[in-house]
């Protein structure tokens, strides 16, 4: 009975693609994080499967070998381009295929999140999903380049399903490792944050005691072997101590016996070995890789990199750090290297950074909301009360919302009856002068700086205790969707009459259709500096606010029975009458005669 009450463990899916060693580096520190509090399930195949389950052992992870996508741009010449054309084709296949095993296996294991690293297929609805990539944009070869709007495209279909995109990049282009590859205009439609560079390599305090370090990876078979025997030969003709670290996935020590003793092969070198031979190392020779490049900007070491031929993303970064001067390339030699004064290459901040960033990123997934409910009260002596009976007893922890009551030039008792209230998580600020979008504007200067969501409330409208908990969990479900406004369902407080369920169900109606409000407006908080009410309207400010709102994002509504307001405008008006005047306004009066005209205060 005892185990049946234990609460089931944390789990995390990691899906890591093996096309070349460094998605496997890049991913590893946020797995070792994780794996403190989560047990791993880990998929990925080959030599990167063999380095995962060497540096994850101790995390108790499960492992499956899944395949991976063709290894796009291999072979020569018109070769090059045929497999280019056949091996695009195939990923669709293998994508499909990949959903499907991550989706079976979420089924089983009820992940809590899912981090994929160029696996555009681990993805699965309703467990927040991230995908880590440097490369939005694609680049093409040279024949395929009129149509990268095509790759592009594919790139924006299979983002999208992901939760958040993490780019181990800064977005500072000044301080870019991956120039125009991670800096795309399609970010702007996709959730993303920059996070800095990952690094599986911690430096140590050694002595520079290795004099040059070959390090090769990249998934291309075909430009490894001449590649190694290119530089075995340069090595020969270079002074001192050389080390080989090729990649592989056995573990072991070789040295060649043609080869002199100042040269060491490691087949492969993980954990504490590969840390200490790239801190000794006083300089690298490696291929153009991005992950890479992102090591030498963690140990700030001075390199010799050669782009992989006819893989276009190596020889794009090769230009852009050529560009920055921040490496040497070919057509220089490596014996240039004895005599370079090349400093090595500064970033911002580094992998301990990086780590915290996606840290932060993913437990706020899990995290619950923070609402602050701004309350404009001008003499609202009559419904106020009620108002805040009610959200002192919402169903959300206390420490997750406040109510901000701003008192605006009343002249009953509407000060002396929020006064009543405040204490706890309810404030309430008294403002000189009258206006209800100068009071919104003053309520949200006044928000926690925590909070996550502002909800603008009509000091006549009422919420029950589940409303805080229905938006979070609307929002929760809706994680892949960038919202920036919204409103909710609304009906008719303490009138129990058909007519006004008509009428309230037609303005719901119209609401949710015209992505308008009522009574209502729940908006992103983060934007509250972009975004304010125009303070020279008095009337239509709320339509005003939501069209500006949703230049950077999108409206939701949430169909609700937990929000309630008076009809006291209805019945003093009439209802007909009000909803012709209300549309008129809204669709035939121009901005600038509202700000002329005055709205007709009913209490």
């Amino acid at each position: 009975m005892s185990d049946m009450l234990q609460k089931s463990p944390k789990k995390a899916l990691f899906c890591i693609s093996s096309l070349g060693l460094g998605h496997a580096t890049r991913t590893l520190p946020i797995a070792k994080i994780y794996g403190k509090t989560h047990e791993l399930h880990v998929v990925s195949t080959g030599s990167a499967l063999a380095f995962l389950r060497q540096e994850l052992a101790s995390t108790g992870a499960v492992f499956y070998d899944f395949p991976d996508y063709p290894p796009i741009e291999r072979g020569r010449g018109l070769k090059f381009y045929l497999y280019f054309i056949f091996d695009s084709l195939r990923i669709f296949g293998v994508i499909r295929r990949e959903h499907r095993f991550a989706f079976d296996l979420a089924k089983k294991n009820s992940f809590d999140f899912i981090i994929s690293d160029g696996r555009y297929g681990a993805y699965v609805k309703g467990t927040p999903s991230f995908l880590i990539s440097h490369q939005i944009s694609f680049v093409a070869p040279a024949w395929f380049r009129p149509f990268t709007w095509i790759s592009d495209l594919f790139n924006y279909r299979q983002f999208r399903k992901f939760d958040e995109i993490i780019i181990p990049d800064y977005e500072d282009p000044k301080f870019s490792l991956a120039g125009r590859l991670s800096h795309h205009p399609m970010l702007r439609k996709l959730k993303h944050n920059f996070v800095g560079v990952l690094s599986s390599i911690e430096r140590v305090e050694v002595t520079e005691e290795v004099d040059y370090l070959f390090t090769l990876s990249g998934y291309l078979q075909e430009h490894k072997e001449p590649f190694l025997k290119e530089l075995f030969a340069e090595a020969e003709n270079l002074s001192g101590q050389k080390v080989f670290v090729l990649g592989k996935a056995e573990v072991g020590v070789i040295t060649p016996e043609e080869k002199s003793a100042e040269i060491t092969v490691y087949q492969n070198a993980t954990g504490d070995l590969r840390a200490r031979l790239f801190s000794s190392a006083r300089f690298i020779i490696s291929r153009a890789g991005y992950s890479t490049i992102m090591d030498l900007a963690e140990l700030e070491k001075p390199a010799f990199l050669v782009p992989t031929p006819n893989q276009t993303e190596q020889e794009y970064l090769a230009k852009h750090h050529l560009r920055q001067d921040n490496f040497l390339f070919p057509p220089a030699k490596l014996g240039d290297l004895s005599g370079t004064s090349k400093p090595a290459i500064k970033v911002p901040w580094k992998t301990a950074e990086s780590v915290r960033r996606v840290k932060k990123i993913v437990d706020s997934y899990f995290r619950q909301p923070f609402f602050s409910i701004i309350v404009p009260a001008h003499n609202e002596e009559k419904y106020l009360g009620d108002t805040l009976t009610h959200l002192k007893s919402l169903d959300y922890p206390k420490n997750l919302y406040e109510v901000i009551v701003v008192e605006n030039g009343s002249t009953d008792r509407t000060l002396e009856i929020a006064r009543r209230y405040e204490g706890e998580n309810i404030k309430v600020w008294q403002m000189t002068g009258k206006g209800v979008s100068r009071a919104r504007n003053f309520g949200s200067d006044k928000a926690n700086p925590e909070s996550d969501w502002l909800i603008f409330l009509d000091a006549d409208t009422v919420i029950e205790k589940p409303l805080l908990l229905e938006i979070a969990k609307h929002l929760k479900a809706n994680q892949q969707t960038n919202f920036s406004i919204g409103t909710t369902e609304v009906d008719p407080l303490g009138d129990l009459r058909l007519k006004a369920k008509i009428w309230f169900w037609i303005y719901n109606l119209g609401h949710r259709l015209t992505k308008t409000s009522f009574a209502v407006q729940i908006f992103k908080a983060k934007l509250k500096n972009q975004v304010r009410f125009d303070e020279t309207l008095t009337l239509s400010e709320d339509l005003k606010f939501i069209k500006d709102a949703q230049a950077f994002g999108k409206f939701f509504y949430l169909p609700t029975r937990s929000v309630l307001t008076s009809t006291r405008r209805f019945d003093r008006v009439g209802w007909l009458k009000l909803f012709i005047e209300w549309n008129f306004q809204a669709i035939f009066i121009p901005e600038q005669k509202k700000q002329k005209m005055q709205y007709k205060v009913i209490r």
